[in-house]
């Protein structure tokens, strides 16, 4: 859809989000995923399992491989932190 709006190709849009961002646009979705969930960590509305769900994660176990690849602890460490 965005492509058709801005009336380009999707590639040529994927070339440019990453000149922009300088990241591929799969990691750019997933960084933004991620940081999402730091703010549904902080919360604390919802368990971890609801959040990797909520934010488009498959699974619990990814979601927190990711999570720690990225920020450097678990998403349950980071609860911990941030309380």
């Amino acid at each position: 859809m965005i492509c058709q709006e801005l009336n380009i190709s999707r590639s040529k849009f994927y070339r440019k989000l990453e000149k922009v961002s300088d990241l591929k646009p799969g990691r750019l979705i997933k960084v933004y995923r991620l940081l999402e969930s730091l703010t549904m960590l902080s919360a604390q509305d919802y368990s971890v399992s609801e959040i990797a769900w909520k934010t488009g994660f498959q699974s619990h176990s990814y979601f927190s491989s990711c999570f720690q690849d990225h920020f450097g602890c678990t998403p349950s460490q980071y609860r911990v932190q941030v309380i």
